[in-house]
């Protein structure tokens, strides 16, 4: 993903019951399909994926956004791509 933040819907935290975050300020973001989106930027608390749980993530919710894992969540682990005969794993 090139994406900075964890994005989030209001639907989403309000289906999962997430209230743990601070906001930080509003912020544009500029999406791959060339789109412009305005959205609250937030530091969550806390996030869990499966086993792990990462505290202190920033996130942007904003309307309409998809849940997407930017580098906001990913720099917190160690990923490797590999390509081999037009498949990555």
């Amino acid at each position: 993903t090139g994406a900075t933040f964890l994005t989030l819907s209001p639907q989403f935290l309000f289906e999962n019951n997430i209230t743990g975050y601070r906001p930080v300020e509003r912020v544009t973001l500029h999406l791959a399909n060339g789109k412009q989106v305005s959205g609250l930027l937030v530091v969550l608390d806390r996030v869990r994926l499966g086993p792990f749980t990462l505290n202190n993530v920033q996130a942007v919710i904003c309307q309409g956004c998809s849940l997407l894992a930017g580098k906001s969540v990913l720099k917190q682990f160690r990923v490797s791509v590999e390509h081999e005969d037009a498949v990555e794993y």
